[in-house]
């Protein structure tokens, strides 16, 4: 197998960068998924920041149905002037089969067999309740039932790349 570098290393119209490089995943939900994606730590909240108006699909037209691990989401900002989801550069990656995906989560792609075992440890790591004012996920679509936390030690994007046969 080879490995390619894949996507735009420049950054938006807004400023903010169009790749996940050095970027730490910031939620764990214990054996299920992660959560990462660009955060504004403005007023003490950390909000998902949007880039770029990327992704304009619903639900209803994900490329895929979320029920195998390695699902990748991109998770929408609801916009109650807008009445849609907006989405920006948060992203939920399933550990586990049949994962109740959020309503605004669009569904654009999978990890490969070779990257599952990396999402299993990852998303086995654990970690320590983030505090209501630093939730990372407040107000978005990646809201479930079971409560991500920080993971115990940093996870950090170190590269992107697709692999070919």
């Amino acid at each position: 197998m080879q490995w390619r570098p894949q996507g735009r290393y420049d950054a938006g119209s807004k400023g903010c960068p169009l790749h996940y490089l050095n970027t730490q995943i910031s939620g764990v939900t214990a054996g299920q998924a992660i959560y990462g994606g660009y955060l504004d730590s403005k007023a003490g909240v950390r909000r998902p920041k949007v880039s770029e108006p990327a992704f304009y699909l619903e639900r209803e037209n994900c490329l895929m149905p979320p029920n195998n691990p390695g699902t990748l989401a991109m998770i929408g900002m609801w916009d109650n002037k807008k009445e849609k989801y907006i989405y920006g550069s948060r992203f939920v990656i399933t550990a586990v089969a049949h994962f109740d995906m959020c309503a605004g989560c669009c569904i654009i792609g999978e990890v490969n067999a070779s990257g599952l075992a990396l999402i299993d440890r990852i998303s086995r790591l654990g970690g320590q309740q983030a505090s209501s004012s630093s939730s990372s996920r407040q107000g978005d679509a990646s809201d479930t039932n079971q409560q991500a936390v920080l993971p115990r030690e940093p996870v950090v994007i170190a590269g992107a790349a697709s692999m070919s046969g």
